[in-house]
């Protein structure tokens, strides 16, 4: 599949999750201030995480990673796909899948959902990208292991500009 066929494919699944799904207005947890007290809240909301796939894509990069299935909290997910954002901001394409087993971090292949089957696809927890020069980032999450037609849409601010 090339660049352009992910990037529709990726605008196609974010325009079937608000078309048929609960859309929720929300902004991402904040860490309010500059302090270090809050910098070390932000911290602790990050788990721990694997990069289990990087591809290189024309217009940008792709990301699998795994997290603990007891990391699967809105607030966890949130912050760890706006520090990845924030780490590759100089990318003018970043999309981000955050999976709840390794393996199928690792075996995971992009497809719309009416064909997703599979551990692969059921261990699927959280899409975030942004293809530049849209002004916003896109953030979904599924709170149920596996029900792809249960799922939030969270509209986060701006991405991450590069410096």
């Amino acid at each position: 599949m090339d660049a352009r066929s992910l990037k529709l494919l990726f605008i196609l699944l974010l325009l079937f999750a608000v078309a048929t799904g609960v859309v929720l207005c929300a902004e991402a947890p904040s860490t309010g201030g500059t302090g270090e007290r809050s910098s070390k809240t932000h911290t602790r909301l990050i788990p721990k995480y694997s990069i289990e796939r990087k591809t290189r894509l024309k217009i940008g990069l792709m990301i699998h990673v795994s997290i603990a299935p007891s990391d699967v909290q809105e607030a966890k997910l949130v912050a760890l796909a706006r520090k990845l954002g924030e780490k590759y901001r100089k990318e003018e394409a970043f999309f981000l899948f955050i999976f709840d087993d390794p393996k199928g971090a690792r075996e995971y292949q992009f497809a719309p959902v009416e064909v997703l089957s599979g551990e692969a696809q059921n261990s699927v927890r959280a899409m975030y990208g942004f293809v530049r020069p849209d002004t916003q980032a896109h953030f979904t999450w599924y709170p149920v292991r596996g029900d792809k037609a249960q799922f939030r849409k969270i509209h986060l601010d701006t991405p991450p500009y590069p410096k």
